[in-house]
């Protein structure tokens, strides 16, 4: 027997939600764009993940897998019949998980302020942990 439809389905748009994060605002930091003696306002300046993808080839593949990891996970775990195989894809998810939060906890800390992209990046990661951790309980204990 299958996990719960409606977990799965929540777990799909949990997915979409971070993948439309790549395209929200996830830090800001407040830099001066003048001397500082000068009295003129500080101009603040975002962190888009859509907006760094023209880095080096490599680093732009991690960029991109730390909001697309779920994508192929869902697909191989919809495709995949053996509970062995899903365990472990389970487990890899629930490593993505950390990952992505060391990652918006490093974008946050090096950036100054979380945008509303990251409070919807680290709630949807966490979310998804929760979700997955219980299928991957569910998939444990079913049949022993």
């Amino acid at each position: 027997m299958r996990i719960s439809i409606s977990i799965e389905k929540i777990r799909r748009v949990l997915a979409l939600v971070l993948v439309a994060c790549f395209f929200l605002p996830l830090a800001q930091c407040t830099s001066k764009s003048v001397p500082a003696t000068s009295s003129a306002p500080s101009k603040p300046s975002q962190f888009v993940a859509a907006e760094h993808i023209g880095w080096k080839p490599v680093n732009a593949l991690g960029l991109l897998a730390l909001f697309l990891w779920p994508v192929p996970a869902l697909v191989l775990t919809g495709l995949v019949r053996r509970r062995g195989v899903r365990i472990a894809v389970h487990l890899a998810e629930l490593l993505a998980c950390a990952v992505a939060m060391v990652f918006a906890w490093n974008i946050i800390a090096l950036w100054g302020e979380i945008r509303y992209g990251g409070v919807i990046f680290i709630a949807t990661v966490l979310l998804y942990f929760a979700f997955t951790a219980y299928c991957l309980v569910w998939q444990i204990r079913r049949n022993g």
